[in-house]
């Protein structure tokens, strides 16, 4: 299950449960980041792996605890999805677009 939020404009709050797992709160700032990069690692049954970076100035990435403190991330990861690499380009760049890094 994922659910997101956007508590304020270019902050993104995404809360994932896993089956078996503890839930996850982790809070995206785009407002700092200056680039978002996408790369191609292949297929895996059918689905597309992507590295997802993200690069710029301050606590792009944090994992939130219950009692609202904030653990700093690393702001790339590697995800699996249907959606193409060039797909995820597109929506990086609306992405940037609409919440430019100052």
């Amino acid at each position: 299950t994922f659910l997101f939020d956007q508590p304020s404009p270019c902050v993104f709050t995404a809360l994932s449960q896993m089956k078996g797992r503890q839930p996850l709160t982790v809070r995206f700032d785009l407002t700092a980041v200056s680039s978002i990069n996408f790369d191609s690692q292949g297929q895996q049954d059918g689905l597309n792996v992507v590295a997802l970076e993200f690069a710029g100035d301050g606590p792009i990435v944090q994992v939130m605890g219950d009692d609202g403190s904030a653990q700093v991330a690393e702001p790339k990861a590697s995800i699996i999805t249907s959606v193409s690499v060039d797909a995820l380009r597109r929506a990086g760049m609306a992405l940037q677009a609409a919440c430019p890094a100052p």
